[in-house]
């Protein structure tokens, strides 16, 4: 898994070029990018005999293509804040897990390896790394 936050910005901006790409550069997920794409295409196709169907009184074109452009915009930020919000949810509860009862050393090395991926912050990592050492030393 990329442990890297991804950065909302571009990846709202992805979406509104190609509806649908916000799910590659977050998830890597070609189906999700597959079927957005296909439907942005679809309902972007015109049909016939609604070429000439009246705006209300108030609405042109470009107001509507602005709603879908802030829509997929929007759409592609929540995709990248959604993952980074799950990531530091998933570091949370990592952090707070309870590390298994193996030898002092074996320990270490897990909860090294947690920060090294980013599921553990520094602070927690400093804390349970001197209560392992303390133990050790008893």
């Amino acid at each position: 898994m990329d442990t890297k936050n991804k950065n909302p910005l571009p990846s709202g901006l992805m979406n509104v070029v190609l509806p649908g790409s916000s799910q590659l550069y977050v998830n890597k997920d070609w189906v999700s990018f597959l079927g957005s794409f296909l439907v942005g295409i679809v309902a972007g196709k015109p049909r016939p005999g609604f070429t000439h169907i009246p705006l209300p009184n108030g609405l042109c074109t470009g107001v509507l293509l602005l709603i879908v452009v802030v829509f997929l915009f929007i759409s592609g930020q929540k995709t990248a804040s959604g993952r980074n919000n799950e990531k530091i949810s998933s570091a949370f509860y990592n952090s707070k897990r309870v590390v298994s009862h193996e030898s002092d050393e074996k320990q270490l090395a897990q909860i090294q390896g947690m920060r090294d991926d980013g599921l553990m912050w520094e602070e927690e990592f400093e804390k349970k790394s001197a209560k392992i050492r303390l133990k050790k030393s008893k």
